[in-house]
């Protein structure tokens, strides 16, 4: 995993077409983050995405029994 250490207002660049910049620091716990990608990529919070995987895997899981 690559680490970076940005400040408010800085961002990282991944590829040409994704900027994440950090838009607020609230105390020691809560960074606010400002994503912009192409509408071609999906961006979710980890605990959405693994959320969607686990119920994709239970339908898969579920249709398989009928079967």
């Amino acid at each position: 995993m690559l680490v970076i250490g940005r400040q408010v207002g800085q961002a990282i660049k991944i590829r040409d077409d994704i900027t994440i910049r950090v838009l607020s620091v609230q105390g020691s716990e809560q960074v606010r983050l400002g994503i912009k990608a192409p509408a071609d990529i999906t961006v979710n919070r980890e605990e959405i995405s693994d959320s969607v995987k686990q119920a994709l895997a239970q339908r898969r899981q579920g249709k398989q029994s009928v079967e």
